[in-house]
Formats: structure tokens, sequence, C-alpha cells
């Protein structure tokens, strides 16, 4: 079921992405989702929080439902960082941020 999940929760990611945007997943139950021509900090917010609302609606599986609640970090470059490297290590610190805390999403600074 693990599987048919993360299989689910790719195809609800690149069904919402623009043809400029960038869906990949980065390891056990973790994506990126690369954004490109963000203006703000609000706009990558309610980018967010679409991608939580896709990611609550509940999953049907073979015995019954299951809803899952994502934890989001999010880096903007170049405040959080200048490589990939850098901004991919800020979003993941604040994923973390956003797991401690209990929220949907959190940002990187």
């Amino acid at each position: 079921m693990g599987d048919a999940v993360l299989q689910s929760t790719a195809e609800r990611l690149t069904q919402h992405a623009r043809d400029d945007d960038t869906v990949s997943r980065f390891g056990g139950d973790e994506f990126l989702y690369l954004l490109t021509e963000i203006d703000s900090y609000q706009d990558a917010a309610l980018v967010a929080q679409k991608i939580a609302d896709e990611i609550q609606r509940p999953f049907a599986l073979g015995v019954g439902e299951l809803i899952i609640k994502p934890s989001i970090g999010v880096a903007i470059f170049p405040r959080d960082g200048t490589t990939v490297g850098a901004l991919v290590k800020s979003a993941d610190t604040a994923m973390y941020k956003a797991k401690q805390g209990k929220l949907v999403y959190a940002f990187a600074s």
C-alpha cells in the first residue's frame, strides 16, 4: 500500500505542476517541487497550501481510504541558497520545522 500512496502522490503533484516546474521523488516519502517564476513569499505560501490541500485529499485504497498530512519546507532563491544543494538543505530544514510545529508548511528563513 505504501508504494501505491507514493505513486498516487506523485501523480497528484505532477498533475498540478506548471510546464516550467519540476517534480521529483527525493527519497523515501519525500518529494521535491521546484517552482520557477515565484515573485513573493505569499505566492510560495499559496502554492504550498494548494499542494497540501491536494495531498490531504483521501487516497482510495483497496481496504478503505487513507488521509495523510504533508509537511512542506519552502526555500527561496537566492535568500535561502544560491546552489541546488543549499536550497535543498534549506527546504529540508524548513520541512523539519513544519513537522516539529505541526504545521503544513514552513519557510527556511
